[in-house]
């Protein structure tokens, strides 16, 4: 179920994303304008701006082998 915010002051749009779906990567700035039609004429959402919240499935995190250059 999707909900809806009330923008507090103008953000930027993959800040937004972050803020809400917990990340700006991964087409969840997409799925934020794709439930918001008009949203992406400006690249800030303006102050008051009533913005829903898309329910997305989140990418698992990725794990990355790292190399401990001591051993």
């Amino acid at each position: 179920m999707s909900r809806s915010v009330i923008v507090k002051e103008p953000v930027r749009l993959d800040i937004l994303a972050r803020d809400l779906l917990g990340t700006e990567r991964d087409g969840m700035v997409e799925a934020l304008l794709a439930a918001n039609p008009g949203m992406a004429d400006d690249a800030y959402a303006t102050e008051g701006a009533t913005v829903i919240v898309p329910d997305v499935e989140r990418p698992a995190a990725r794990l990355v082998k790292t190399v401990d250059p001591w051993e």
